[in-house]
């Protein structure tokens, strides 16, 4: 029930479940958490409330896909923005090796109104440039300046 309801933003639903003590990572037979269902879906309150619980943000499912392959195989800038801002692992790679940066290809459709768009997120002693044009997208990691 928790994990349709991270599907499904019903946050009574997780709420009531954590307040009752339910494990907030708890996982499907494919072992997706309620984390990973609502990072493809793209309900940021949902994400906040799981972490803030304690949620795994490196969980990884039966193909060793996180919690960012969801957020960007649903095309969720914002989520993305999100993760990587909490410590998600941007390098990740899941069991057919598949790097984030052809992972990323849903967001371009979402941004290509947008023509370019330039993302650039620190993460502890690495920036995280994302860009994305009408052609390609790309993963920059770089070291942060102290």
């Amino acid at each position: 029930m928790m994990l349709s309801a991270c599907d499904q933003n019903q946050q009574l639903v997780i709420d009531r479940y954590l307040s009752t003590g339910g494990d907030v990572n708890a996982c499907d037979t494919f072992e997706r958490t309620g984390l990973h269902r609502a990072s493809s879906q793209g309900h940021t309150d949902v994400i906040v409330k799981l972490l803030e619980a304690g949620a795994n943000i490196h969980s990884r499912d039966k193909l060793w896909s996180t919690c960012v392959h969801s957020a960007c195989r649903g095309g969720n800038l914002s989520v993305l923005k999100l993760l990587l801002n909490q410590g998600a692992d941007i390098t990740a790679t899941d069991k057919v090796l598949q790097p984030l940066h052809t992972v990323l290809q849903p967001l371009h459709t979402v941004l290509q109104p947008l023509h370019t768009v330039l993302l650039t997120i620190r993460l502890f002693t690495t920036h995280v440039t994302v860009i994305v044009s009408n052609l390609s997208i790309s993963v920059i990691l770089t070291a942060a300046r102290k």
